[in-house]
């Protein structure tokens, strides 16, 4: 028995979302690659971006 294409397959996992992992999704979307991007937070960007905590800003920008 063949199996049926699922609309949900991917080609490419990227795990990661920081600055790495979205040039490769990026990148490889361009090339026609079906690309999945998972990240454990609820922004993307990894440790390119700014939050708050107790009063205080924090940048984990590239140093």
């Amino acid at each position: 028995m063949a199996a049926k294409p699922s609309e949900n397959e991917f080609e490419v996992i990227v795990i990661g979302p920081g600055m790495g992992g979205m040039t490769m999704t990026a990148a490889l979307s361009r090339l026609g690659h079906k690309v999945w991007l998972l990240g454990q937070t609820h922004t993307i960007g990894g440790l390119t971006h700014v939050f708050p905590r107790e009063g205080c800003t924090w940048d984990f920008g590239a140093a």
